[in-house]
């Protein structure tokens, strides 16, 4: 019998493997989540909501002060990466650096932006 993971328990998975990733691209430490930030954390991962504002989303990040943030996509999701883009670099967010990868048997896409302004 094959288990079935709710999209917030694929999400864990996927965010842990993507922190080891980022820390290695970037050479930072310090890493949050959205929904988890104190302090100036220098990257921001954001696990995309389709039900959630983006105008909420990039105003948080641009509170936290990161330089750098992630925007993950599960496959289900992929179809809003040009609204994701575009919102994000009208933004003062520049895209960096996009990668499809899998975890497991989650495929997911990576969305990295460098804060411009």
């Amino acid at each position: 019998m094959e288990r079935e993971f709710t999209k917030e328990g694929r999400m864990m998975s996927i965010l842990e493997f993507i922190k080891k990733q980022l820390k290695y691209r970037y050479e930072i430490t310090e890493i949050q989540c959205l929904d988890e930030i104190h302090g100036e954390p220098e990257l921001v991962v954001v696990p995309f909501d389709r039900h959630c504002s983006m105008d909420k989303v990039i105003g948080k990040i641009r509170e936290s002060g990161g330089h750098y943030s992630s925007i993950i996509l599960l496959e289900e999701d992929q179809k809003q990466m040009d609204l994701v883009v575009g919102n994000f670099q009208k933004n003062g967010l520049d895209l960096i650096y996009i990668r499809e990868d899998t975890c497991g048997t989650q495929s997911f896409t990576r969305l990295d932006f460098e804060r411009l302004w």
